[in-house]
């Protein structure tokens, strides 16, 4: 078990491109769309059975995904999508 006391700020920004021929979706259509997000984190944390452990904790997490879906006749789609997530502790210090 794990105990966050702290602040958490989260952000983020997310894209999305769509087209169709003479705008009917029906026959054909492209989407091209993008995320990516950030949190930073700073406080103290406890991890053990008994919450005993208390250390003072910094880390950020970042990311992305992005994909595209094209529709070349009806019901009949291919797609590609990538995405990537880090994790990276800064500062993780026992106390006491």
């Amino acid at each position: 078990m794990s105990l966050f006391d702290g602040d958490s700020n989260t952000y983020g920004v997310d894209f999305i491109w769509k087209w169709a021929p003479n705008g009917n979706a029906y026959r054909n259509y492209a989407t091209l769309q993008a995320e990516y997000f950030y949190r930073f984190e700073r406080g103290k944390v406890a991890i053990s059975d008994a919450l005993q452990n208390i250390s003072t904790y910094t880390g950020r997490q970042q990311g992305w995904y992005a994909q595209t879906i094209y529709q070349f006749m009806p019901r009949w789609r291919v797609s590609l999508r990538y995405a990537t997530v880090a994790t990276m502790p800064l500062y993780c210090k026992k106390r006491g």
